[in-house]
């Protein structure tokens, strides 16, 4: 009586069952080692044209190492695993999986009997995915956690919650960041937020160019902006942390173009107020002179 591996369905010699085989155990083994050649880099194509909905995968086509999907697709495609040899459970192994498909559509590799997990394969990448017998993971999922940015750590890849991303934000926090491009910059068209101190060894400048802007007009009144501000002293809530300056609701109030809303917390950019500061103090200085030459 013929026997098989409990997994991928390699045939087992049965004892003195070689008297009565025709051919003796040439046949059966000589179809082992493919299947053991084919496990350690054999290649299975599998067409993604005409694809669409569940595809069931057979043992024999499960038995190669590198599973290359290729095609066009016209809809989502689903592989099943299928059951193991013994039926206790889906087929074991590692398979490497590359989605070379074009088409806005999903490639999928599922359990046949259902119950465990599935995992989805990216087009255009390469994946290195396993079943325990009743899921089916990626491996690549190890490295860090959901957001986190994947990084080479002594030849290892992993992630920390100090560097996350969510697809939008990029979030560094307690990290700091060594500027060592060419050109001696770093760029960002959007707004950069930072939760701590930012020290430069040299200038923090803003573009303040003419040819930037237009409808250029001296601040009038200057000397009543300054005072119906307010300076005062406080305690950051967060870090106990104590501070100087405003409070950006009531500069609002008075000087709107120097507050910003990030998600509904205002910012100050203390910078601009030296416009005002200046026309002030010229105004100040004018009513002096006025005095003195009376």
């Amino acid at each position: 009586m013929t026997n098989y591996t409990p997994n991928k369905k390699i045939e087992k010699p049965v004892y003195n069952e070689y008297a009565t085989n025709p051919t003796g155990w040439s046949g059966p083994i000589n179809t082992d080692w493919d299947i053991i050649d084919s496990a350690l880099g054999g290649v299975l194509p599998l067409s993604a044209v005409g694809a669409v909905g569940t595809v069931n995968l057979s043992i024999t086509q499960t038995q190669s190492l590198i599973i290359n999907i290729t095609g066009a697709m016209t809809g989502n495609a689903v592989y099943t695993l299928p059951l193991n040899s013994a039926a206790t459970g889906i087929v074991g192994g590692n398979w490497i999986v590359y989605n070379n498909t074009s088409g806005a559509f999903t490639v999928t590799f599922t359990p046949v009997a259902g119950g465990g997990t599935s995992v989805a394969i990216a087009q255009g990448t390469r994946s290195l995915i396993y079943s325990d017998g009743t899921n089916i993971a990626a491996v690549t999922s190890a490295a860090g956690t959901s957001g986190q940015v994947i990084y080479n750590s002594a030849n290892i890849l992993t992630g920390s919650s100090n560097l996350t991303f969510n697809g939008t934000t990029l979030t560094a926090n307690a990290a700091t960041v060594t500027n060592t491009l060419a050109a001696n910059a770093i760029t960002s068209t959007t707004n950069i937020t930072a939760g701590g101190t930012i020290t430069a060894t040299g200038n923090i400048t803003a573009f303040s160019d003419r040819s930037l802007k237009r409808d250029i007009q001296t601040i009038e009144h200057a000397l009543d902006l300054v005072g119906k501000m307010r300076g005062v002293t406080f305690e950051m809530i967060n870090t106990g942390q104590q501070g100087i300056g405003v409070v950006a609701q009531e500069v609002q109030e008075v000087v709107p173009q120097v507050v910003q809303d990030n998600n509904g917390v205002l910012s100050v950019a203390y910078g601009n107020l030296v416009g005002v500061l200046i026309e002030a103090v010229k105004e100040l200085k004018a009513r002096i002179e006025a005095m003195e030459s009376k």
